[in-house]
């Protein structure tokens, strides 16, 4: 429909533009005051609906630019929108295995907490983050931190992707003084 009604004022431009150059010619060939009167009455309104035909099609074309760049920024929020649930997604698995794993060792936990935000820091950087299967990257992250490999079972309700290992899906202990955000 853009395409058509871009055609169509481009159409009405150059029509109004021939009708005014040749109302332009009748007015300097006219033989009389009032026929030279009359020709540029009308020159002047074939005139006006050129300038405003032009007019509309810079409006038309500032509007799909305009269109265009919200799309794109649409986009780009929601990607952004994608990246940081999956890091939360990411984040929380890997920080009650980590807790699962140094429970009694706090200092090594929180070390290896801060180096899990440092690799997702650096992971969110990649533009397929978001499409990569979250157990690749709990795997990968795990492996990065040198905790054992987390185990993922296809009977966890909701999908076959669901982490089935209890570490996964369990709470931190109650007290725990570095508990997860999500």
């Amino acid at each position: 429909m853009a395409e058509r009604h871009a055609s169509v004022l481009a159409e009405l431009t150059e029509a109004g533009r021939v009708i005014a150059l040749d109302l332009q010619a009748r007015a300097l060939a006219a033989e009389t005051p009032a026929e030279a009167a009359d020709v540029a009455n009308a020159f002047h309104k074939v005139s006006r609906s050129v300038r405003q035909s032009m007019a509309l099609e810079a409006r038309f074309a500032r509007d799909l630019t305009r269109a265009d760049r919200e799309d794109r920024e649409a986009a780009e929020k929601e990607r952004k929108r994608g990246v940081e649930r999956r890091r939360a997604q990411v984040e929380a698995a890997v920080e009650r295995l980590i807790w699962t794993e140094y429970e009694r060792d706090e200092d090594e936990g929180e070390d290896l907490v801060a180096a899990l935000g440092e690799q997702l820091d650096a992971a969110v950087l990649d533009d397929d983050f978001a499409a990569t299967p979250i157990e690749a990257q709990i795997v990968r992250l795990c492996e990065d931190l040198g905790l054992p490999k987390p185990s993922f079972g296809d009977d966890a309700p909701g999908s076959a992707a669901q982490p089935a290992a209890p570490a996964l899906n369990a709470p931190p202990s109650p007290g725990h003084p570095f508990q997860s955000s999500a």
